[in-house]
């Protein structure tokens, strides 16, 4: 879910509402990623270029109290994370 999903849930659910936030901060590295995965030229560009997208690369203020970062330029760690948050949550 983008952003803007989050903030409804978690506008509606409040800390019932457990949200992450998964980055990747090589725009580069997200390129690579949609090729190997075998998404279209056009599909990467719309994404890439999309006004989502550019929204989406940072944590808006309503999110930033509530928000778990898990950065994903690298998957094993990505998993870690997301490992040891679900450990500590539930």
């Amino acid at each position: 879910m983008d952003t803007q999903g989050a903030i409804t849930y978690l506008n509606k659910l409040g800390n019932q509402a457990i949200i992450f936030f998964i980055q990747v901060n090589d725009h580069n590295s997200l390129k690579k990623r949609m090729i190997e995965r075998g998404d279209s030229k056009e599909k990467i560009k719309q994404r890439l270029c999309s006004a989502e997208y550019e929204r989406d690369l940072k944590i808006p203020i309503e999110l930033r109290s509530s928000v778990h970062i898990i950065d994903n330029s690298n998957w094993q760690t990505a998993k870690h994370t997301v490992d040891k948050l679900m450990h500590e949550l539930f």
